[in-house]
């Protein structure tokens, strides 16, 4: 077990042993997931199923739960070890890797409200910026985590994911004048 203290986030390995490779249905990985979160600290926050993923060559199937607020997910800057998703490795019957954040939101503080760009705003700038959309993965609304000294930081942006794995967060346009500096879309 391994204990990242800048991430606030544990991680289990537990080597497998050699299983022949049986036909298990995606439901039966999600429900042994969701056993063995249940048995190691449970699911403390909104925590919905986001993704399963085989790899076939390790024969291991990656079950993701990823934390939402509200109606919109949660997203860290970095997409390895994300502080917002519990990720388990299960290998036949058998959860091998776990990984979950170690830290729980308490209360929420100096809520306001905030505008982001329209949909054809967005797809204009990312068109300007040379990103095509047959390189987009998904585009969503979600909020960017970002851990501050003493508090947690959530931030509403689209969240734009490209095939090559990229993240962009966006909340601004580009200003149409060189005058206005502009952080329009941040890369992670």
């Amino acid at each position: 077990m391994h204990y990242d203290q800048q991430q606030y986030a544990m991680y289990f390995f537990h080597p497998a042993a050699q299983y022949s490779q049986t036909d298990v249905l995606s439901d039966t990985y999600v429900q042994r997931s969701v056993q063995f979160v249940n048995q190691h600290k449970g699911f403390d926050s909104n925590y919905y199923l986001h993704r399963i993923e085989r790899n076939e060559q390790e024969q291991k199937v990656l079950v993701e739960f990823r934390n939402y607020m509200g109606n919109y997910a949660i997203y860290s800057e970095a997409q390895e070890n994300d502080q917002n998703v519990i990720q388990l490795e299960v290998q036949n019957d058998r959860v091998v890797g776990y990984y979950r954040p170690m830290f729980e939101i308490d209360q929420v503080i100096n809520q306001f409200p905030r505008e982001l760009p329209s949909g054809d705003q967005l797809l204009s700038s990312l068109e300007e910026e040379g990103i095509l959309l047959s390189q987009v993965f998904s585009i969503s609304l979600g909020y960017k985590l970002t851990i501050e000294e003493y508090y947690l930081n959530y931030v509403p942006h689209w969240v734009v994911e490209l095939k090559n794995g990229e993240r962009l967060f966006i909340n601004k346009l580009k200003p149409k004048t060189e005058e206005e500096p502009s952080d329009e879309l941040e890369s992670n």
